[in-house]
């Protein structure tokens, strides 16, 4: 089984089961990888822009206060807070409702994206409507967007 787990998901006997902290884990490889690439692509003038721009990296997805327009980079922890990688897993975010969710605070943002993504969660697509697409998230028509959805809402 070890010299398995060395493998990718993709070339491993699929009845090999692989864990966090044994060998090869992709979701850690990937978080890592992205770190390294930045700390290879970036010049020192570039992480001083970062910087002073606010952004945060490898930032906590459980903090529902922070915006995701001055995140570089998200972090999911193994918490039982929304979003964590525990109750994600433990599929306890099946009937998760998105409907309130602020797309621009992190947990909502992450949560959004998981649960969207693994068909999980109940109405999504109300979250959907919101702002005229994710890319436009930070800028004035989707900060507009949330902001008149918040006044209707009450939330």
């Amino acid at each position: 089984c070890t010299s398995q787990c060395k493998l990718p998901v993709t070339l491993r006997d699929p009845s090999i089961q692989c864990e966090w902290s044994k060998y090869l884990w992709e979701g850690v490889t990937l978080l890592y990888s992205q770190e390294t690439a930045l700390n290879f692509l970036w010049t020192e003038d570039d992480y001083q822009w970062a910087k002073s721009q606010g952004w945060l990296m490898d930032f906590a997805t459980n903090n529902l206060a922070a915006s995701v327009c001055d995140i570089g980079q998200l972090h999911s922890y193994h918490n039982a807070d929304l979003f964590g990688k525990l109750p994600f897993h433990a599929n306890k975010y099946q009937q998760l409702d998105m409907r309130g969710f602020d797309l621009r605070r992190i947990s909502h943002y992450a949560a959004y994206m998981a649960l969207r993504a693994n068909n999980q969660g109940i109405n999504g697509e109300v979250a959907d409507t919101r702002v005229p697409a994710l890319r436009g998230l930070c800028n004035a028509a989707g900060q507009a967007a949330m902001e008149r959805f918040r006044i209707v809402s009450g939330s």
